[in-house]
């Protein structure tokens, strides 16, 4: 067996805005995904912003959004042009689960009513990261 190009080092939840008032769970909702990734060759280290924003269909505005920070040690030096495909569908698809287990317990916990998002196949937004690619150094 092959070890593992990468390994996720954690998240850190940098900005999260809930306005429940506005969320109304009869109501059909819109999630839109906003990732970009910043890369340092000299760590072999990748940091992935994924922003993730909630809103009824019926309004532009949203009612909640989070942005979360990914931490993504490489295992091997490596270069922004030789980062293997999968990375960007893989470290996208780690983060979800922890947006959507975040708001589902914020909304718990704030006694109203409950947030749960829905799984997604999120592999188009690794096209998307890809193409959002930031060297640092």
């Amino acid at each position: 067996m092959q070890p593992a190009a990468f390994s996720f080092l954690g998240y850190t939840v940098e900005q999260i805005f809930l306005d429940q008032s506005k969320y109304h769970q009869s109501e059909e909702i819109s999630v839109d995904f906003s990732p970009e990734c910043h890369f340092s060759k000299s760590k072999a280290f990748a940091k992935i912003i994924l922003v993730v924003s909630i809103r009824n269909k019926k309004f532009e505005e949203a009612f909640c959004s989070i942005s979360m920070i990914g931490n993504f040690q490489f295992n091997e030096d490596i270069t922004k042009e030789s980062i293997p495909d999968y990375f960007f569908q893989n470290s996208i698809a780690i983060l979800y689960p922890y947006i959507r287990a975040f708001i589902s317990l914020l909304s718990t916990q704030s006694q109203s009513q409950h947030i749960l998002l829905p799984t997604f196949n999120l592999s188009s937004l690794g096209t998307i990261l890809k193409n959002k690619l930031f060297e640092d150094d």
